[in-house]
């Protein structure tokens, strides 16, 4: 490349900045296109051992109801599913007046 003055010159390398910010915004946006597309991919799937990471275990088919090491917990009702027809039939009273 061969510039005619000085000037020229001063204007081409203050110009690089702006060239290498807008090329840089393109080469990021390529690439989080293509990172949402792999991962998009990966939806579903188990992660193989990758270095010093384990691969990913397998998920239990059935959800289990205690904790590890003690008993099954019973399921109770809360004190607001316990007041909840007292709430219902009060309001229903209200209406019919």
């Amino acid at each position: 490349m061969e510039f005619k003055s000085l000037g020229d010159l001063a204007l081409h390398f203050a110009a690089l900045p702006t060239i290498h910010t807008h090329e840089l915004q393109k080469g990021l946006e390529r690439c989080a296109v293509r990172i949402e597309k792999t991962a998009k991919d990966e939806i579903g799937q188990y992660q193989a051992a990758v270095g010093p990471f384990p691969a990913w275990a397998e998920l239990a088919t059935q959800p289990s109801r205690k904790k590890p090491g003690s008993a099954t917990l019973p399921i109770r009702r809360s004190s607001v599913h316990a007041q909840w027809p007292m709430r219902s039939r009060t309001r229903s009273t209200a209406l019919r007046l």
